[in-house]
């Protein structure tokens, strides 16, 4: 949250290294993983401005920003004048532009945690393939350290196919971020990711960033809370979606890099009705998250 509020304090000034994250993939290799994360903040930072002011005037996004400026002018300075020149300035919006400085500071913020997300999982890969390892070299070394330690593989296999790894979902209903903000935010990440990754030139970074454009002003123009109180079958609803997004791959993959580590061990692979995971939930049941569940529910 201090370095978001950093970087978006001088988003005016960022203009040399915002062009970094829109330049070729031979000078964003330059970049340290803070330098990358900055510029590609400040990147999306502007481009959630531009949107702003194509919806609201230009007048709202440079409110916005000196919001953001006076913040961080705050948060250097600690003084108390700068602190009631922010709280003047907040409370003079009325209410219709507290809700859309609100809902940008919320989008940033979003944006900001895709980022990283993005980055931390672009460096792991990157370090397993440096190291000639594949992407699940984790498991990889945990079973050869097991192995050196003394451990069989077949040890190590009968182990596994005894271990169950419970997952259990639970809700509450002030977690109501809907599901096609979430999907925007795959696509977002996805779209960082190419930009990182690939050997891309400069029209072709270009290209994803118009594509980038387009999401990030639908994730803007779209209702990020739901206007209406969760109901236990809803809670449920939600947890469907997480399977169906996220561990609907992720669980067979950590199966199959399970696997993979075994042969690589000189051991044989889990059998196909092997199942070291298991998923529980409490949503639509739990009336501790949601007291709207009740013994009828």
């Amino acid at each position: 949250m201090q370095r978001l509020a950093v970087i978006l304090g001088h988003l005016d000034d960022s203009h040399a290294l915002c062009a970094l994250a829109t330049a070729g993939r031979g000078e964003r290799a330059a970049l340290s993983e803070n330098e990358q994360f900055k510029a590609t903040v400040q990147m999306l930072g502007e481009m959630v401005l531009r949107i702003i002011a194509e919806d609201h005037g230009e007048s709202t996004a440079q409110t916005i920003q000196k919001i953001l400026k006076i913040g961080h002018e705050y948060r250097q300075s600690k003084d108390v004048k700068v602190f009631h020149t922010l709280a003047d300035q907040i409370k003079g919006l009325s209410s219709e532009e507290m809700a859309t400085v609100t809902r940008a500071l919320h989008l940033l913020l979003d944006l900001a945690n895709l980022v990283e997300r993005q980055i931390r999982i672009d460096e792991s890969a990157d370090a397993a393939a440096r190291a000639g390892r594949n992407k699940y070299a984790d498991t990889v070394e945990t079973f050869k350290m097991l192995k050196a330690k003394g451990f069989t593989p077949k040890q190590i296999r009968d182990a596994l196919l005894e271990q169950k790894v419970e997952f259990v979902f639970t809700a509450h209903p002030t977690q109501a971020t809907r599901r096609t903000i979430l999907t925007k935010h795959i696509q977002i990440v996805d779209l960082l990711s190419r930009r990182a990754h690939r050997a891309l030139g400069k029209r072709q970074i270009q290209r994803l960033d118009i594509e980038m454009h387009r999401v990030v002003k639908s994730c803007w123009r779209t209702n990020a809370i739901r206007d209406k109180q969760p109901t236990p079958i809803s809670e449920a609803k939600g947890g469907v979606a997480i399977i169906e997004d996220v561990l609907w791959d992720s669980i067979p993959r950590h199966v199959r890099s399970l696997d993979e580590s075994l042969k690589d061990i000189g051991g044989e692979a889990l059998p196909p009705d092997a199942c070291p995971s298991k998923l529980s939930s409490w949503m639509g049941g739990d009336r501790d998250g949601n007291p709207y569940v009740t013994w009828k529910t």
